[in-house]
């Protein structure tokens, strides 16, 4: 069983949501919250960022602070390791490592302090989630009956693809 279920649908198709919350499935009484992200692609690298894309779904006032808090607390918690480890495990190992490859030991020692991180997102996957390409977008969900739902919606597009 997939830990969250995606679909895709084109950058320029106006997704359409079940009326109801993204995360709790109640009445979300016309509320709605901003996702955005940055597109990916062979450039994200080298520009560090893409264009932006945002969509509204619809989530119940309590809902939309949660999802909010937990994708902002994400990124603190990210930023916080990585600080604490370039400032506290970092002048221990920088001795030991030769110059011309500290940079990139010290990329991949943050990475591997960070997997833990990624891997708790893996696991508990938050409700909604996306990720922009040049051409399309994933929209993750956490509740497969809300994907399929969701996908319903969205089947007139006729590139859309369900994992």
């Amino acid at each position: 069983m997939p830990l969250c279920t995606d679909v895709n649908l084109p950058k320029w198709h106006k997704a359409v949501f079940p009326k109801r919350c993204v995360r709790c499935g109640s009445d979300p009484q016309d509320g709605t919250l901003r996702i955005w992200t940055q597109s990916i692609g062979w450039w994200s690298a080298l520009w560090m960022f893409g264009s932006g894309f945002s969509v509204r779904v619809p989530a119940c006032y309590s809902c939309g602070w949660r999802i909010r808090i937990k994708r902002v607390g994400g990124l603190l918690i990210t930023i916080v390791v990585a600080m604490l480890f370039l400032a506290f495990v970092w002048p221990y190992v920088e001795g030991a490592v030769p110059r011309i490859l500290r940079k990139w030991v010290a990329l991949a020692m943050v990475l591997v302090c960070l997997a833990p991180v990624w891997i708790w997102e893996v696991i508990f996957p938050p409700p909604i989630d996306i990720t922009a390409f040049p051409k399309t977008v994933d929209y993750e969900f956490r509740d497969a009956d809300y994907a399929r739902e969701f996908a319903r919606l969205n089947a007139q597009s006729e590139r859309m693809k369900v994992n």
